[in-house]
C-alpha cells in the first residue's frame, strides 16, 4: 500500500489505484497524510481544506468524509495491516507507517543520504530514488490557500532534492544524467538561483559552456525584469567559473553564505561538500490542546512561506507565565511542520530565572544538533551566529526559541535569510520592529476553559454545574491552572468537584493545593519573581499587605510612604512580568492597576528577609 501526494492524491494497493472519492475528500486525506501519526485538530483540518470560508454544516460533512475515508482504507487493504483513521481528542489522527507514504519515504530517503560521505557511491543512488518519489505537481487536484502553499514548500524541498543529486553527478563525472530535469525544474520555477546554478555547472561539465552562459544571461534579465535585482553571489561565481573553464563543483560556490543585500538572497544548498543533519528537538505536542485559535493562525500565515522570502521571518508570543505560551508555539509548529522539513530547533532560554541560557551555549547546542562536531565550533559568540546562519541557509529551518529574556539573547539566534522562521516567546512584549507579528498570549475565553476541564474530567462536569462554574472562574482563564485541577480530580476519582472547589477557596491553602505533582502553580509564580530586582520583590511583599483589590501609583504612594516616581518604576516592572494586572480604559495605562488573588498570597508567603522596610524606615 501507498499513499501518493507528490503529485495526485492517490492509494496504490499493489497494481490497482483505489478511488479515494470527490476532491474535499482528497483534500481531508492529503492534510491527515501531511501530518500522518500526529493528531490534527478538526478545525485545521476544515481551515486546510475549506480556508476562511467554511460551509455552516462543516463539522458534519468532516464526519461524513472521515466515516467514507476508513471504510475506503478499511477495504482497500483487508489482508494486511490497514492504515487506522482514529478519533482523537479534538480531531483525528492517521497512523500508517511512513514508507506507505511518498512524501515520509522521500525525508528517509534523503535523510540517510544526507548522512553518508560526500563521496560514497550508495549516495548518488540514494538521491536519485529519492528525486523519482516525484510524479508532477504536488497535492495536484486539491485548491485552496492551504494547498497552495504547501505545494510551494514541497517544490522548494524537490528543489533542495534535486541540486543535491546534481551536485554528486557533476561530482562523479555524469552530468548528463541531471541536466534534463535540472532544466524541467528551472521551466517550472525560473526564479530559483539555486536550480539555475548546478544546471550551469551541468551544463559547463557536460561541454556546453556556450550554453551554460545563455542560461547565465537569460535569468539575469528575467530578475531584472520581475523584481528589479541582480543575480545573487552564488550565481555571479559560477558565471565566473564558467568564463575562465574551470570545472570547479558546484558544492564550493553554494557552500558559501548568502552575500545579497537586497530582500531576495540567493539561498545557500547543504550539498555533499557540507553535509546538513536534520534536527527534530520538538517537545511532544499535547493532544487534548484547547483554543488559541486566533493567535495560531496569525502567526501561521505570517510565517508560512510563499514565493519569496518571508519578510520578516520572526513571530513573536508574550503573555504571563502559565498561560500557554510554551504549549501554543509547540501546536503552532507542529502546523508548520511540513513547511519547514530541513529541521526543528527547540530551546528553553530560560528567560524566567535570575541567570538565562547564553546566546553562545544555545548555539553550541544547535550547532551539535546540526551536525557540527564540538571540535569545529568556533569559542566567539560572533563566529558560533556565523557559522550557524551558513549552516542553515538555504535550508527550510523552524527556531523556536522559548521563554526567552530580551532582544539581546535573541538577536545572534536569528538565521540570515527569510527561508527559516523563527517563533520566540516571552514574557514581557518586546521592542521589535512593526512588521513582526507580536500576539498576546492571555487567559482562555470561558468556552476554551470549559472544554479544556472537560476533555480532563468528563462528565463530572455536568454532575455539578455550578460547582464546576466556580471553580472555572477561580481559574480565570490559566490553562496551566485548569490543568492542575483537571489533574487532581483525574487523581482522584472519588473526589467530587465541590469538594476540591472547597479546598481552593480556602486562602490558606490555595497555593499549596495548585500542585499534580508535575505542575506546581506557586513554583512558576517563585520563578518570575526571583527574576526581580531586592527592591521591587521588597516592594510587591509590602503591595500584598495592602487591603482592597484596585490600587493605584498615588493611593500605594501614599499607603507606603514613597515617591510616586518610586512607585511607578516598581509598578512597570511588575507589570512588564505580569505580576499585577492593568485596569484597563484608565490613562496613563498602568496608573490604576491590581494585584492578582495568587500573586498576593504568594508574596505574603514569601519570609521577609532581614533589613528594612521600604517606607519611611527604608528611606
Amino acid at each position: 500500500m501507498l499513499f501518493s501526494i507528490l503529485g495526485p492524491i492517490e492509494l496504490h494497493v499493489g497494481e490497482t489505484v483505489v478511488d479515494l472519492g470527490p476532491a474535499k475528500q482528497r483534500a481531508i486525506l492529503s492534510a491527515l497524510l501531511i501530518d500522518r501519526d500526529r493528531p490534527v485538530p478538526i478545525d485545521v483540518l476544515v481551515n486546510r481544506v475549506w480556508g476562511d470560508t467554511p460551509p455552516a454544516e462543516v463539522r458534519n460533512l468532516v464526519y461524513t468524509y472521515v466515516a467514507r475515508l476508513r471504510r475506503k482504507l478499511g477495504t482497500a487493504n483487508a489482508e494486511a495491516t490497514a492504515p487506522t483513521l482514529k478519533r482523537v481528542v479534538g480531531g483525528y489522527c492517521l497512523q500508517t507507517p511512513p514508507e506507505s507514504v511518498d512524501l515520509h519515504r522521500f525525508h528517509q530517503l534523503l535523510g540517510r543520504a544526507r548522512r553518508l560521505t560526500p563521496d560514497d557511491p550508495e549516495r548518488s543512488s540514494l538521491l536519485a530514488l529519492a528525486n523519482s518519489m516525484w510524479r508532477g505537481v504536488p497535492l495536484a487536484g486539491i485548491g485552496g490557500r492551504w494547498a497552495d502553499a504547501m505545494r510551494h514548500s514541497l517544490q522548494q524541498l524537490r528543489h533542495e532534492a534535486l541540486v543535491e543529486w546534481a551536485d554528486v553527478e557533476v561530482r562523479l563525472g555524469r552530468p548528463r544524467t541531471v541536466i534534463d530535469p535540472l532544466r524541467q525544474a528551472y521551466v517550472e520555477s525560473p526564479m530559483s538561483e539555486s536550480v539555475a546554478t548546478h544546471l550551469m555547472f551541468a551544463l559547463h561539465a557536460d561541454g556546453r559552456s556556450a550554453e551554460a552562459l545563455q542560461l547565465f544571461e537569460q535569468i539575469r534579465r528575467h530578475l531584472a525584469t520581475e523584481i528589479g535585482a541582480d543575480p545573487g553571489a552564488a550565481l555571479r561565481s559560477a558565471h565566473r567559473e564558467v568564463l575562465r573553464g574551470r570545472t570547479r563543483e558546484p558544492s564550493a560556490v553554494t557552500a558559501v553564505t548568502s552575500l545579497r543585500v537586497d530582500d531576495h538572497p540567493a539561498p545557500v544548498i547543504h550539498t555533499a561538500a557540507t553535509p546538513f543533519h536534520d534536527a527534530a528537538m520538538l517537545p511532544i505536542d499535547l493532544p487534548d490542546f484547547t483554543g488559541r485559535a486566533t493567535q495560531i493562525a496569525t502567526i501561521r500565515d505570517a510565517l508560512t512561506p510563499g514565493e519569496k522570502p518571508l519578510m520578516p521571518s520572526v513571530a513573536v508570543l508574550y503573555g504571563p507565565a502559565g498561560f500557554g505560551k510554551t504549549t501554543t508555539a509547540i501546536r503552532l509548529a507542529y502546523q508548520l511542520l511540513p513547511h519547514y522539513p530541513s529541521g526543528q530547533l527547540f530551546i528553553d532560554m530560560e528567560g524566567d530565572t535570575p541567570h538565562p541560557v547564553a546566546p553562545s551555549a544555545v548555539l553550541e547546542r544547535f550547532l551539535r544538533a546540526l551536525g557540527v562536531a564540538r571540535a569545529e565550533i568556533p569559542d566567539s559568540l560572533a563566529e558560533r551566529a556565523e557559522l550557524f546562519r551558513a549552516r542553515i541557509a538555504g535550508s527550510r529551518t523552524l527556531v523556536i526559541l522559548d521563554n526567552a529574556a530580551d532582544e539581546s539573547q535573541v538577536a545572534p539566534l536569528l538565521p540570515g535569510t527569510g527561508h527559516c522562521a523563527v517563533i520566540v516567546t516571552c514574557r514581557a512584549r518586546p521592542a521589535v520592529p512593526h512588521r513582526v507579528p507580536v500576539v498576546r498570549v492571555g487567559a482562555m475565553t470561558p468556552g476554551e476553559s470549559a472544554a479544556l476541564l472537560r476533555s480532563l474530567v468528563g462528565q463530572r462536569m455536568d454532575r455539578e454545574p455550578a460547582a464546576a462554574a466556580s471553580l472555572l472562574e477561580l481559574c480565570a482563564g490559566s490553562p496551566l491552572m485548569l490543568r492542575i485541577v483537571g489533574c487532581r480530580l483525574m487523581m482522584r476519582q472519588h473526589w467530587s468537584v465541590s469538594r476540591l472547589l472547597n479546598r481552593l477557596l480556602d486562602d490558606n491553602r490555595l497555593l499549596t493545593e495548585l500542585t499534580d505533582g508535575q505542575h506546581n502553580m506557586s513554583a512558576r509564580i517563585s520563578r518570575t519573581y526571583r527574576c526581580l530586582d531586592h527592591a521591587t520583590q521588597r516592594f510587591l511583599r509590602d503591595l500584598a499587605e495592602l487591603p482592597g483589590d484596585r490600587l493605584s501609583v498615588q493611593s500605594v504612594a501614599q499607603a507606603l510612604q514613597m515617591s510616586e516616581v518610586e512607585v511607578e518604576e516598581h509598578v512597570e516592572e511588575l507589570l512588564d512580568v505580569h505580576l499585577v494586572d492593568p485596569i484597563p480604559g484608565l490613562e496613563p495605562e498602568g496608573s490604576a492597576f491590581t494585584l492578582p488573588k495568587l500573586h498576593r498570597l504568594f508574596a505574603q508567603s514569601v519570609p521577609e528577609p532581614t533589613g528594612p522596610k521600604l517606607g519611611v524606615v527604608g528611606l
